[in-house]
């Protein structure tokens, strides 16, 4: 049994030596992972005034439960950011996220990161309409993910929720997950099984994650898919409706499927979003052409824009930001 047991390790320790020589590295959680709690209006938002980490970067909410970006000494306007995790800046430092790249490009800007991991659409928007007056934006930019889709995306759910993939809610809600994080995201060959496990748990279930993007991608749509389309012209008409009545700049910042930027190969997802901007008298700046050039542009496992894809966004948005209305 011991000599079963000692092959066994061995053979691990090799296998993930060979990774190592093949397969990037991925990034390390730290704990304390960052924190969220529920929220009366927008069912959770970020815990205000924490000192957590997204990955090996540091995360810092201010009183408002806002991610802290580098602060600025005078501004002479406001760039206010909302989204989910791609906004937040999953991963990277406070300084690297493509607000705070705006921030410092364009003299005299103070930029706001409203992101919140796993916000959709009506969540951002929600947000705005209750808080963002108080930060008088002169420009918001609202980022739009394929993921702002899911059929039980944001607060008005028509349809049962898919759950959480089941062993990580089962470690989140034991409390086990901050501690077993940071030991499985250091080796390459758990997280190949993770993900192979994850992928064949959600296609068989049928999670949005997995389904809708095997569709997206094929340029192909489902009744769900359609369904979804008609809630984001909602939220973008909402969006539009606070332009108009608030003055601000409006941009609606469309991020491609971060698997059609790997292949090098666009889907209609983008143009299809785009066009409903438009459609509504929104501004639109299409991040696919910046990402597509960018040198690694995602998290090696994780799917969300790496320091690398921050910095293309965000030039992507400030030639927009430089043009005219």
């Amino acid at each position: 049994m011991v000599t079963a047991l000692i092959a066994i390790v061995v053979a691990l320790l090799a296998a993930e030596l060979v990774a190592s020589l093949f397969l990037p590295a991925p990034y390390v959680d730290r704990a304390p992972l960052v924190r969220v709690a529920p929220h009366p209006v927008l069912a959770y938002a970020l815990v205000p005034e924490q000192s957590t980490f997204s990955y090996q970067a540091p995360v810092r909410t201010d009183a408002d439960g806002l991610r802290a970006l580098p602060s600025v000494t005078s501004t002479t306007s406001t760039v206010l950011f909302l989204g989910g995790s791609e906004t937040f800046g999953k991963g990277v430092r406070a300084e690297e996220t493509f607000a705070a790249r705006v921030q410092f490009a364009r003299a005299g800007t103070n930029a706001i990161d409203a992101g919140v991991p796993d916000w959709n659409l009506d969540q951002s928007v929600l947000w705005l309409e209750r808080y963002g007056a108080r930060f008088s934006p002169d420009v918001v930019v609202l980022t739009f993910y394929w993921n702002d889709l899911f059929e039980e995306a944001g607060l008005d759910r028509d349809a049962a929720p898919v759950e959480e993939w089941a062993p990580r809610a089962v470690l989140k809600r034991s409390g086990w997950l901050e501690q077993i994080a940071p030991l499985y995201t250091r080796s390459r060959l758990a997280y190949v099984a993770r993900n192979a496990l994850k992928t064949w748990v959600g296609r068989s279930r049928g999670h949005p994650e997995f389904v809708w993007r095997d569709a997206l991608l094929a340029g192909e749509t489902r009744p769900e898919i359609e369904r979804a389309w008609s809630r984001i012209e909602v939220e973008l008409e909402r969006f539009s409706a606070l332009a108009d009545a608030r003055g601000f700049r409006a941009i609606v910042l469309v991020l491609p499927i971060e698997h059609a930027v790997a292949r090098g190969r666009p889907t209609t997802f983008v143009p299809r979003a785009a066009e409903l901007a438009r459609a509504r008298g929104l501004e639109v700046v299409d991040a696919t052409p910046a990402l597509m050039t960018a040198s690694d542009p995602y998290i090696p496992w994780d799917g969300r824009p790496s320091p690398s894809g921050h910095a293309a966004i965000a030039r992507a948005l400030l030639d927009r930001l430089a043009s005219e209305r």
